[in-house]
């Protein structure tokens, strides 16, 4: 390990140079390495994956959207998200997952309902939901004809 004068060097990656457990940090806090990212290399969009609560990914983004008012010209970050209203959400393999939001068909068990009214409803439940996690941009419905069987979000197309 190189001589770092007693400090760790992976300390960007903690939480005031110290691991996550260490630090007394809540799980809603930016870490050392996301405050650098957004305020050394004026990152703006960010992709929200597994999160412990809606309670904890809303105060993250709070948290994110403060830090970013104070820097320059005060450009708020983007947050977006895969899906995370299928069956599959809670799934261990799922990276998007968790939030405990409403459940919903996947897109093709929405569309297969021929209900119109459905997905409407379906779209203003979740864009409520997105915006109080801070999510702003949704990474779904895909729009696509599915022309590819290979692609990984045939599922996720209408």
């Amino acid at each position: 390990m190189p001589k770092t004068g007693g400090r760790s060097p992976f300390g960007a990656t903690t939480y005031n140079g110290k691991p996550f457990n260490e630090s007394g940090a809540k799980a809603s806090d930016l870490s050392d390495n996301q405050i650098k990212f957004l305020t050394e290399d004026n990152l703006r969009h960010v992709l929200i994956t597994a999160v412990e609560s809606p309670g904890v990914a809303a105060q993250w983004n709070n948290n994110m959207q403060a830090l970013l008012e104070g820097i320059g010209l005060g450009i708020p970050g983007n947050t977006s998200s895969d899906p995370r209203h299928g069956s599959d959400s809670y799934a261990e393999y799922n990276a998007g997952g968790g939030g405990k939001i409403s459940m919903w068909p996947g897109t093709l068990g929405i569309t297969a309902t021929f209900d119109p009214a459905v997905m409407k409803q379906f779209g203003e439940i979740a864009s409520k939901e997105y915006r109080a996690l801070g999510i702003t941009t949704a990474l779904s419905p895909q729009i696509d004809l599915a022309t590819e069987p290979r692609w990984s979000r045939v599922a996720g197309t209408m």
